[in-house]
């Protein structure tokens, strides 16, 4: 053993927010707590501070808190970025978790077990190396102090996110670097790195926002609120609906009324599978209606088109991401407060940016909300070496299900949107307490007896 500390633990989850969270939380209601988390920031909330001002959850209360833990009422449907953050890290408290902030993990290893003599090192499957920076300052610099630990566990769980937001991605054209010199570094930006209109003093400046997902949809009326003239760059078909619709449909299967009618299930609090797909199917039928009567005018006089994939079956079954959900920017596009552009970029120039249709525009400042490159989270933790043995099709397949990872040796992955993530944690405590590993442990005394009992939360 290369430490002398408490390093072996039945459950090792990589990752403190959200993902991670929730699986602590389930783990905690079948009565496991012989568990460890490693955070890479210096508190559960960190990443959510880190975007921009203006940022509400996209989705409802219900379907972004933990089991047990609900949100105070002041949130109101959609919390704020604070609001989110002050209740990840108020419920790690009150869970009472063992959470090592600031611990970066550097290496993931499948651990050959069959020398070791001690009873208790014969059940290890994994063994993690954890750099502990000891970040004790706002701007996340490397202490000199920074040291390394090895910890091993039964079972382990991946729960670092799809999207890394150190890797933005960032297009590259022609012009950049004159457009840069001569508006500025700070005019020309990806999404990560903008805070507010306000904040960045842009007032009275005309701002390109590349990109009409939810973030680039938000940041164009920010801009507007902050006193800017805002452009939004439309390329892609966009599924769209109001987001006071789509929360009163993920509202619904909680009703009271439906819960007493239709058949729930105790433990994830869902409904059947077919029951479901037919309730998501229904609902997108009636959202490409309402959504026709509320932007058909604008979307069609604007040349914006409406994706054939409907909003919750995209989201449930065809795993192309979240909906689109308008909070206002679509009537400042009505209104010409907001300018739209469906042609692609050639080119930059000095002054701002030229267009595949010919035109040429001039912009302030530039903000490219073109998300972030997806799996460097996983390369970075696992290796180029472990990723090719256990297969990246395979950790996708087990991302989006939370079932564990095919051919591996008790290891599962959680990433996806708050409500698959949330659901994800229940399938991945559920398979760990029915593994044979799980079993074995407990029956050789390694720890307490444990009944394993269903939660009706």
């Amino acid at each position: 053993m290369e430490t002398t500390q408490k390093n072996f633990y039945e459950c090792i989850i990589i990752g403190a927010g959200f993902a991670g969270l929730s699986v602590a939380s389930s783990l905690q209601h079948q009565n496991i707590t012989d568990i460890i988390l490693f955070n890479s920031k210096n508190s559960c909330g960190k990443p959510w501070m880190e975007r921009y001002e203006r940022l509400h959850l996209h989705t409802v209360a219900k379907e972004s808190e933990f089991f047990g833990y609900p949100f105070p009422p002041e949130y109101g449907a959609y919390a704020s970025r604070e609001q989110f953050a002050n209740y990840l890290d108020n419920s790690a408290k009150k869970m009472k978790l063992n959470i090592k902030h600031n611990h970066l993990v550097t290496k993931i290893e499948k651990y050959s077990n069959q020398q070791q003599q001690h009873q208790q090192m014969k059940k290890i499957s994994w063994k993690i190396s954890v750099q502990n920076n000891n970040l004790t300052s706002t701007d996340n610099t490397l202490s000199s102090s920074a040291s390394c630990s090895y910890y091993y566990c039964n079972n382990l769980i991946v729960a670092v996110g799809v999207f890394d937001q150190n890797m933005p991605k960032m297009p590259k054209y022609e012009g950049m670097k004159s457009f840069i010199e001569n508006r500025g570094r700070k005019r020309l930006i990806h999404a990560v790195n903008y805070s507010s209109t306000k904040t960045l003093g842009w007032k009275g400046l005309k701002v390109l926002v590349v990109g009409y997902g939810n973030t680039g949809s938000e940041i164009a009326l920010d801009v507007i609120e902050g006193g800017g003239y805002p452009t939004s760059l439309i390329r892609s078909p966009i599924r769209l609906i109001n987001r006071e619709d789509y929360g009163r449909f993920r509202n619904m299967p909680y009703h009271p009324i439906l819960k007493q009618m239709l058949p729930y299930d105790p433990y994830t609090n869902k409904l059947p599978e077919y029951i479901w797909k037919y309730f998501c199917q229904f609902f997108d039928m009636i959202s490409y209606i309402v959504t026709r009567y509320r932007y058909g005018s604008i979307v069609d006089k604007h040349g914006i088109q409406i994706d054939k994939v409907g909003p919750i079956m995209g989201l449930e079954y065809e795993h192309v991401g979240p909906p689109l959900m308008d909070l206002g920017t679509m009537e400042k596009i009505n209104d010409g407060e907001c300018k739209v552009i469906t042609s692609n970029i050639t080119r930059l120039n000095a002054t701002g940016v030229e267009f595949e249709n010919g035109t040429v525009k001039e912009f302030d400042a530039i903000v490219f909300a073109t998300g972030y490159i997806a799996f460097t989270n996983f390369f970075n933790v696992f290796g180029k070496e472990m990723i090719n043995e256990i297969g990246i099709e395979n950790i996708i397949n087990a991302g989006t299900t939370g079932h564990k990872v095919k051919d591996s040796n008790h290891l599962w992955i959680s990433f996806g949107g708050l409500p698959m993530m949330r659901h994800q944690a229940i399938v991945i405590v559920d398979e760990i307490v029915k593994s044979d590993n799980y079993k074995n442990s407990n029956k050789d005394g390694m720890k307490k007896n444990v009944t394993r009992k269903r939660s009706s939360l």
